[in-house]
């Protein structure tokens, strides 16, 4: 995203929408500096316990939410 308001403003749309997937988890921002492209945000989500749990939770979300498997990607 392009700034790190419009990801705590997507933080707050998602969790309203979904609360039974985004209930209890927390979320970072990570900036990314992508050279001539400029500087990005990226809207993390969770502190899963193994990859298994996170990747539950992408399949959760992508269902739900009727997103590509591209929407949520785990990431270490």
């Amino acid at each position: 995203m392009s700034s790190k308001e419009n990801c705590e403003e997507y933080w707050k749309k998602l969790s309203r929408l979904y609360p039974e997937i985004f209930s209890g988890t927390k979320y970072f921002i990570e900036e990314v500096d992508l050279g001539r492209r400029g500087i990005f945000f990226r809207l993390q989500i969770g502190e899963f316990f193994n990859q298994i749990d996170a990747e539950e939770f992408c399949t959760r979300f992508v269902s739900k939410a009727q997103k590509t498997r591209s929407d949520c990607i785990v990431v270490e």
